[in-house]
């Protein structure tokens, strides 16, 4: 079981991030994040509106991680044109810009710790914690936007997230998460294949 919990960690983490961390980023600019916007060339924009510019992956995971990385996308309260344009194209109801503004909005505007004295997110009297509960917030429910729209990347993490939590929560309804799984298995069987039979494992043992 706690094999079985480690590789589900070890999945969402990669769906989360697999697109920022291994993709070169040594081509990202302002200039470039803008175009890419503009062309709705979504699938380039961990590429060029993030630059994390090491080759070492587990350096590349750190850096994400502390928010120790450059990005053209602005702040929380004070957002660059890029990211003000990725919103719009999310609010007019396009899944794919609202999977990618969900992803680079949880990303980009993440507070670590060790930033949180100089972070353009702390006014000094928010704490960090609830900093980040309100971007992870924001970045979840551009998740269930785009899941809700059909966006496969969307319907597999929703999906994985749930059965994560089936391990700390009996709330949890797997049997809604495999269907949300199923959704997405249409229009990828090989991506979807692998969260479909772990969900059914785990519905066996729930």
């Amino acid at each position: 079981m706690w094999f079985t919990f480690m590789k589900s960690c070890a999945t969402i983490i990669l769906l989360l991030s697999s697109l920022l961390l291994f993709a070169p980023s040594s081509s990202a600019s302002e200039k470039l994040c803008l175009e890419a916007v503009q062309e709705q060339r979504y699938e380039r924009l961990t590429t060029v509106c993030i630059d994390l510019p090491h080759r070492n992956r587990l350096e590349k995971m750190r850096r994400m991680m502390s928010g120790d990385f450059t990005h053209y996308l602005g702040t929380y309260s004070w957002p660059s044109e890029p990211s003000r344009i990725l919103k719009q194209n999310a609010e007019s109801g396009d899944p794919s810009a609202q999977y990618m503004y969900s992803q680079l909005f949880g990303t980009v505007h993440k507070a670590a710790a060790e930033a949180w004295p100089q972070h353009p997110g702390n006014d000094g009297e928010i704490s960090m914690d609830e900093y980040n509960a309100n971007v992870r917030a924001e970045a979840d429910r551009w998740l269930h936007r785009a899941a809700e729209n059909g966006h496969t990347l969307a319907l597999l993490e929703t999906a994985e997230a749930m059965l994560l939590s089936s391990y700390t929560s009996k709330e949890i309804d797997l049997r809604d998460a495999l269907s949300i799984a199923e959704r997405a298995n249409e229009d990828n069987p090989a991506l979807a294949a692998s969260l479909i039979n772990r969900l059914k494992k785990r519905i066996s043992e729930y």
